[in-house]
């Protein structure tokens, strides 16, 4: 029997799809489908890739099986007492937030992608996102975890409420892309839902204007809800419509929260500092209306970039906080010298941005990229290739302490590497 036919007789003929260049796309409806999936690939030798709702953030991984939990979407419980949440893996990060909302609870650390990503994804590659600067990332949310294992088998990890402690063995499952076992039920922890929250819109002449206010907001001890940057290229794709002036090169969106006097008076201070950074406009948000736009303009930014543009390449890059003023010196002086046109966008007060490089020759892009890679690697941080395989990020763990670790993981709990490890490091 063929593949096709092999995972049609377990989920049926309507949630299988051949894939273009081979192997097939799978979604099951049940854990139980996909335990016998996975059984089914290890007596069979098929290799698998597991996916939550497809953007393709993390690029096309060569596989027989792609398989999906994008149809595990329950809420399965909210308890408001102890402030937890357990959903499948399928369920797309808004929905959560959406009943969450209802309970008057909150999570705080929210993907830019939460319109469309799922929490099984989100948490497989311990996604950041718009507040990563003060609630970090998505992992640090997690206290229990169910996976099904390389073998098919089931476990159930952590702890589904605050009474019972556990040694932490759930957060093997974090970050690593699946590689250890495909994620079909989680538990997190969140909190009450912020008492006041105060939005500003600050515009400048370039990002390292925008970047030296922003170094200077977290180096005074102000902790933002979110502090992002845009930069104009990234504005004008998203058809960002805010009445900016004239010779406006990026913005810098910041948020405060907490108790009205206190957000009020920080985000008093933060356009202080604006001013005193040469802010060209300053703006508090007044309404909801404006705060949907401004915040839809923001995370509209990557779909528009990766979809809509197709890019040549695109460069997740990371640097310690004190290397974000030669990291912001370091992308203008690289555009000027190659003649590549690049957005710039992403979680700065993290030093944390976003290249992707849109327009140039080959030549112009690829000696861009060169430079880029060797800036960051000269101020002790990470590039990370977001289009196709993530090469950055495997290259750089061959010789790494943690991918040792890594591999005699993947091969105690997958011998058989049923479970595609490509996404974490190249074996």
């Amino acid at each position: 029997m063929s593949l096709k036919g092999m995972v049609e007789n377990i989920v049926g003929t309507d949630n299988v799809r051949e894939l273009e260049g081979g192997g097939v796309l799978v979604e099951p409806e049940t854990i139980d489908e996909i335990r016998n999936i996975i059984k089914v690939a290890a007596e069979k030798g098929y290799k698998i890739f597991p996916r939550g709702s497809g953007t393709d953030v993390e690029g096309k991984i060569n596989s027989d099986i792609v398989l999906s939990t994008l149809k595990l979407r329950k809420i399965l419980r909210v308890d408001e007492t102890n402030m937890l949440i357990e959903v499948e893996a399928g369920t797309i990060v808004s929905d959560l937030i959406s009943a969450l909302v209802k309970a008057d609870l909150f999570l705080p650390c929210s993907p830019t992608s939460a319109g469309f990503s799922t929490i099984g994804g989100s948490i497989a590659t311990n996604a950041v996102g718009l507040r990563a600067l003060k609630h970090r990332f998505m992992g640090g949310y997690v206290v229990g975890i169910e996976v099904v294992l390389p073998d098919g088998e089931t476990a159930a990890l952590g702890y589904r409420d605050l009474g019972r402690m556990a040694c932490g063995i759930e957060k093997l499952f974090v970050g690593t892309r699946g590689a250890f076992g495909i994620i079909s039920k989680v538990c997190l922890k969140v909190v009450r839902k912020p008492l006041f929250i105060r939005t500003l819109v600050i515009a400048f002449e370039d990002i390292l204007s925008a970047g030296r206010v922003a170094l200077n907001i977290v180096s005074t001890g102000i902790m933002p809800f979110s502090l992002e940057l845009l930069d104009s290229n990234s504005l004008d794709i998203v058809g960002g419509s805010f009445d900016f002036p004239r010779g406006s090169g990026a913005i810098l969106i910041v948020e405060t929260e907490g108790f009205p006097d206190a957000a009020i008076m920080d985000a008093k201070r933060i356009m202080k500092m604006g001013e005193d950074g040469g802010a060209l406009y300053l703006k508090v948000l007044e309404n909801l209306e404006e705060w949907h736009h401004i915040w839809k303009l923001r995370r509209g930014i990557f779909r528009s970039v990766v979809y809509s543009q197709t890019p040549f390449l695109f460069e997740n890059v990371v640097v310690p906080r004190s290397s974000l003023i030669s990291l912001c010196e370091g992308i203008i002086g690289i555009l000027r010298k190659t003649g590549a046109k690049s957005t710039v966008f992403g979680h700065i007060g993290d030093g944390n941005l976003h290249i992707c490089f849109l327009e140039g020759s080959a030549e112009q892009i690829s000696q861009a990229s060169k430079e880029l890679h060797a800036l960051v690697k000269r101020l002790n941080g990470t590039v990370l290739r977001r289009r196709g395989r993530l090469i950055g990020r495997a290259t750089l763990l061959q010789d790494d302490d943690r991918a040792q670790i890594m591999r005699r993981l993947k091969d105690a709990l997958d011998p058989k590497g049923v479970i595609s490890s490509e996404p974490v490091f190249m074996l």
